[in-house]
């Protein structure tokens, strides 16, 4: 495992064996009334403090906040930087890990240094990245017309924080100019992936040790990036943390049939074009050799103590389903694997619910033996209908039934 990776696990490690509000006692005069208050802990003063210990996010509601949000909110690491006297991402790092005793991966310290300063980039390159998509989904007409035709309400767009990725030429250098401005390094990885990157590929490839990309990159001599292309994009969130990003692939089109689309028409004449699905291919996800393993997406409802979640295929059932308030863990494309059974240990009811064509006939048992023998299977009788577009019609006889949501997505993944 290559530094920027082991420590990007090592990270994780500490984030799950953090108590923020422990942290946030240890490291402040403030102190929190441990009785929950539905998902959240709140603080006796101020009592604008509060804590989701699920996801271990802060929101502080008297404060400012930044990169897209209304109040000041983060994890245990913006706490540590901003309120707890560790301004350095690797000086709060080692803390937390002497506190909650985590073994440090043993490099030499200029490697540490390099590679927490590559992971604090990171994190905030999805962050700010994020806020963009998501103001770029309301600037856009067409784009927020195609969120609203998946039966997505604005609340549930702005809860699930969707967004558009532009797929221009001036979407791209705006996006850029945006990293930029934040001192962002738009040559590492993690940007490249999302501003695409043209000329000497070759040679950027072999200084940042990345032997297992696309062969089109270095013939092509370009590396596209999700800003390039349109998508409806999907943040994968954890713990507060923006992950990683998947999309679902649109087209550009002229709204009357008589006119060809062309660049010049969504310039000159944004109001004549539109945005629809596009079938092949339907999904976009970054590539794995610039910023590592894809992550399963859980939807805005979903905490580890949820009474009951479901596990459906693509993020768009998600959304739907918490725009229902069920909590959801998409899949992804993704095997479900022990570390998901495990998260979802906790969870009272368990529901799978997978497309019913022959590759999510072929995965429901084996996706149901991860999560242990009390976990339901749900069938739509209809392989048109997946679990966004379900009815209790749609379901067999011997399955739990869910709220009717005929209403809330066409099923489009």
């Amino acid at each position: 495992m290559d530094n920027r990776r082991e420590l990007e696990k090592f990270i994780e490690t500490l984030k799950d064996k953090v108590d923020l509000v422990e942290v946030i006692q240890k490291t402040s005069e403030y102190r929190f009334d441990t009785r929950r208050s539905g998902r959240f802990i709140k603080c006796v003063h101020p009592d604008s403090l509060v804590v989701d210990p699920d996801w271990g996010q802060y929101t502080w509601f008297a404060k400012g906040g930044s990169a897209g949000h209304q109040y000041e909110t983060g994890d245990v690491f913006t706490w540590l930087q901003k309120h707890g006297g560790k301004p350095d991402f690797w000086q709060a790092a080692l803390w937390l890990a002497e506190l909650y005793s985590v073994k440090v991966p043993e490099w030499k310290r200029d490697d540490n240094t390099e590679a927490a300063k590559n992971q604090k980039s990171r994190a905030q390159v999805f962050e700010i990245a994020c806020a963009w998509f998501e103001k770029q989904l309301f600037k856009a007409p067409a784009a927020l017309e195609y969120a609203h035709s998946r039966g997505w309400t604005d609340e549930t767009i702005r809860a699930a924080r969707l967004g558009f990725s532009g797929g221009t030429f001036d979407a791209v250098n705006d996006l850029v100019g945006e990293l930029s401005m934040h001192e962002v390094n738009v040559r590492d990885a993690a940007t490249v992936a999302l501003v695409g990157l043209r000329g000497n590929v070759g040679a950027w490839l072999s200084a940042e040790g990345i032997v297992d990309g696309s062969p089109d990159w270095v013939e092509d001599d370009r590396i596209w990036g999700l800003a390039s292309m349109p998508c409806l994009v999907y943040p994968h969130i954890w713990r507060g943390r923006v992950m990683y990003f998947s999309g679902r692939r649109l087209e550009w089109v002229a709204r009357n049939d008589s006119e060809a689309f062309s660049w010049a028409l969504l310039k000159d004449h944004p109001e004549r074009v539109r945005l629809i699905g596009r079938d092949k291919p339907k999904s976009y996800n970054l590539p794995g050799a610039l910023v590592g393993e894809r992550p399963f997406f859980f939807n805005h409802e979903f905490h580890r103590n949820a009474d009951r979640a479901i596990v459906v295929e693509g993020p768009g059932d998600a959304i739907a389903l918490g725009q229902l308030g069920i909590a959801s863990v998409a899949l992804c494309g993704v095997a479900a694997n022990k570390d998901l059974g495990d998260l979802l240990q906790k969870v009272a009811l368990k529901y799978v619910a997978l497309d019913n064509d022959k590759a999510g006939r072929d995965a429901l048992v084996t996706v149901a033996q991860t999560f242990g023998p009390m976990t339901r299977l749900l069938k739509w009788e209809r392989q048109d209908r997946p679990v966004a577009a379900a009815t209790q019609d749609d379901l067999g006889e011997d399955e739990q039934e869910l709220p009717d949501t005929a209403e809330v997505s066409n099923g489009e993944g």
